[in-house]
């Protein structure tokens, strides 16, 4: 009887962590896409970045990243998460010298990224078991 409650007790435990792991690395993805989607707005309808509002969203985006992103280097690959860290670098160089197309090209798939493994990544039977 104590190994029974004693295992009950253990997956209980685990369900918690990999509930907690689903909700933060969503919330985590959505405060990166939601700046992505502020970033994208900005730029719309203009060839011309290089302006102190953009440049500090981007600086924002690259705070917040790098918040979250140990986090996210436990629950995913690293790889993926040093290619978001290089395209958040990208942008920054994009937008010190107006390269528009780089810089939507950069932005488009971090915005893809974060749809992509919030989707991956989200809370789903397959996800918990």
């Amino acid at each position: 009887m104590k190994k029974a409650i004693g295992m009950i007790c253990l997956l209980l435990f685990l369900v918690g962590i990999i509930v907690w792991e689903q909700i933060s690395v969503s919330v985590y993805l959505t405060d990166i896409k939601n700046i992505t989607d502020n970033l994208s707005e900005m730029v719309a309808g203009s060839e011309q970045i290089n302006t102190t509002q953009v440049y500090e969203e981007v600086e924002h985006l690259e705070e917040v990243w790098k918040k979250h992103e140990s986090i996210l280097c436990l629950v995913a690959n690293h790889k993926d998460m040093q290619d978001l860290s290089i395209e958040i670098e990208r942008m920054k160089a994009c937008v010190s010298v107006n390269q528009f197309e780089d810089f939507k090209a950069s932005l488009t798939i971090i915005m893809y990224f974060t749809e992509a493994y919030n989707h991956f990544m989200g809370i789903s039977f397959q996800n918990i078991f």
